[in-house]
């Protein structure tokens, strides 16, 4: 059997999702993501990922990334960043552009939890997104 690491998964999964989004009027998928890495180590592995995906896509790439707390150090882990403060707090995370309508997500510091946000005209704090619920 052939073994395969974690960031391929990765980017194979997201290779067949993006073959089914296809294209046309009834296409509402949006390619533009902030993430926030919570300064932990989620930055580096979802980076090692778009590169990967860059690759296998080239100009026909269907994500479109910005990266934010991508720091990875331990004084500024989950510092008003990260997915339990978006979450509890509910607030955006520091170094967030303010952007209205973008998808968003936060990791926490060590990526194994994940939540969803976005920003609506006029309103102060996030909408969440949250999948507990």
């Amino acid at each position: 059997m052939k073994t395969t690491d974690f960031n391929d998964h990765w980017v194979n999964s997201f290779h067949h999702f993006a073959s089914l989004i296809g294209s046309g009027p009834k296409n509402h998928y949006q390619p533009d993501l902030l993430l926030d890495c919570a300064n932990g180590v989620g930055a580096m592995q979802f980076k090692v990922n778009l590169e990967k995906m860059t690759a296998l896509f080239g100009e026909a790439m269907p994500l479109n990334v910005t990266i934010i707390n991508d720091q990875a150090s331990p004084d500024m882990l989950n510092e008003n960043c990260g997915a339990e403060y978006v979450h509890k707090d509910v607030k955006f995370p520091s170094h967030y552009d303010g952007r209205v309508g973008v998808k968003c997500a936060s990791f926490d510091g060590d990526a194994d939890r994940l939540i969803y946000f976005y920003k609506v005209e006029g309103q102060e704090t996030p909408v969440i997104i949250d999948g507990d619920k």
